[in-house]
């Protein structure tokens, strides 16, 4: 079950990429291609669009295999976690715990 949002975010990040490069014509250098888009987004419509006008700079240096390791650092750092500490769901019984899940457990926790 571990592997499933692992292998979607490695498949995902990989059709985006791929389907980016294919908006470039061939040979395009990917630092022109940033300095183009963080240009367009310094001249959008501040009222519009404030948060991208002040990250436009940040996107000339954007480094996408740093940003997905990043991502793949998170899923593993998620899935390795002990599945008490994530929370959520209904709380099963403790150790040693004989007793069983009511209607009325169900209607208190939302399950």
């Amino acid at each position: 079950m571990s592997a499933s949002p692992l292998l979607n975010y490695i498949l995902g990040v990989g059709g985006q990429n791929a389907a980016n490069a294919r908006t470039q014509p061939p040979g395009t250098a990917r630092t022109a291609v940033l300095a183009a888009e963080a240009t367009a987004w310094k001249n959008l419509d501040p009222d519009d669009f404030p948060f991208l006008r002040t990250i436009a700079d940040e996107l000339r240096d954007h480094d996408d295999r740093a940003q997905f390791l990043a991502g793949v650092d998170l899923i593993l750092a998620g899935v390795s976690q002990p599945r008490q500490s994530r929370g959520g769901g209904f709380p099963g019984p403790s150790a040693g715990s004989t007793r069983r899940p009511t209607k009325s457990d169900a209607r208190t926790t939302g399950g």
